[in-house]
């Protein structure tokens, strides 16, 4: 989420006819990637423990939104929001309220359903957030998807120049090492060990430790250290990889997952699960494959239509198919929400 944020706040830095501020009342544990942002950004110091850091918190707030007139105020939490109407009804402030959640609805009690109508707008980073929220009775006129900006590069990845015939199934996975949990890497290596063709899967990512131990471990026991390549963490994962047919994603759930994206922008094609929310907003027919979520048998079948038809899929292709996801684009669509108002 600070990375979109981030983007937000240099974009607008550059429009001379919005002033946008970011304020984090309860701090951040990492605050490096909004170094050198200027007087747009304002954040708290923390405090411990996190009880009174939160009562400190909802202070500054009530207090920062008194003394600014805005026009919109944009609230990433339930409490955010709550506060935000309490400071328009109260200092009858005259500011919309846009709710702009970047996890999956399904996460909150039944009870802040009356919460969540508290926003004029909801910007929604994804079809299946939108229908999570009309499920809980917002309505969809005040919704609109505008998902996550992302750089698309101009070149993509080189066509291979070797024989696929005579190459394995070459995957790569590129996120968070979590076994069982929401990244779901146990269903991943046990549907790989149960396809009968020839793959090889690398891996990039860190973790807990347990996790890690557990991918190892399961690597060990079933004889697969000429298969799978656990890298670590990089900072350019894409660069270092070794030649890939498609990105793997089997998660759970997810919120909107760049890496996708970031794939298919490299004309990398790709096989996630139709998991909420996001991959079906960006795995179509032209760069790739959904399967059912947590299913080993239809993620099995998946890898052997993936192995089918893999040299069908043109990078160019794959790229232009996340051309709408573009920085540029996005920005269009945020400004065009915001102007309508």
């Amino acid at each position: 989420m600070e990375t979109v944020i981030v983007s937000w706040i240099k974009h607008y830095q550059r429009v001379d006819d919005i002033n946008m501020k970011f304020f984090a009342p309860q701090g951040l544990e990492d605050q490096s990637r909004f170094d050198g942002l200027g007087d747009e950004v304002k954040i708290a110091q923390l405090v411990r423990p996190h009880a009174l850091g939160k009562a400190w918190g909802t202070w500054l707030t009530f207090d920062y939104l008194a003394r600014h007139d805005f026009d919109f105020v944009v609230c990433t939490s339930i409490p955010l929001m709550k506060l935000a109407h309490l400071v328009r009804r109260v200092l009858h402030k005259q500011f919309k309220i846009i709710s702009w959640f970047h996890f999956s609805i399904d996460t909150l009690p039944v009870s802040s359903n009356g919460d969540l109508l508290l926003a004029d707008i909801n910007l929604a980073i994804s079809s299946g957030i939108k229908q999570q929220l009309i499920a809980r009775g917002v309505s969809s006129d005040s919704i609109e998807v505008v998902y996550n900006p992302a750089t698309i590069p101009d070149t993509v990845v080189a066509k291979r120049e070797d024989t696929l015939a005579a190459q394995p199934l070459r995957l790569l996975y590129v996120g968070r090492i979590v076994w069982a949990g929401q990244k779901n890497l146990k269903l991943l290596l046990s549907a790989l060990v149960e396809f009968k063709a020839d793959w090889r899967l690398e891996i990039f990512g860190t973790g807990q430790q347990s996790d890690i131990d557990t991918l190892k471990s399961f690597v060990s026991g079933h004889e697969l250290e000429d298969k799978v390549f656990v890298r670590g963490w990089s900072d350019s994962p894409f660069e270092h990889a070794l030649p890939a047919d498609y990105l793997i994603l089997t998660s759970k759930y997810e919120g909107f997952p760049m890496v996708l994206i970031e794939a298919a922008g490299l004309g990398l094609p790709l096989i996630s699960s139709d998991c909420p929310t996001g991959p079906d907003d960006i795995v179509v027919d032209d760069n790739g494959f959904l399967f059912t979520n947590d299913s080993q048998q239809d993620l099995v079948e998946t890898l052997g239509n993936a192995l089918a038809t893999r040299d069908t899929f043109k990078p160019e292709v794959v790229r232009d198919s996340v051309e709408k996801f573009e920085t540029g684009k996005y920005f269009e669509r945020v400004s065009a929400i915001l102007s309508a108002v």
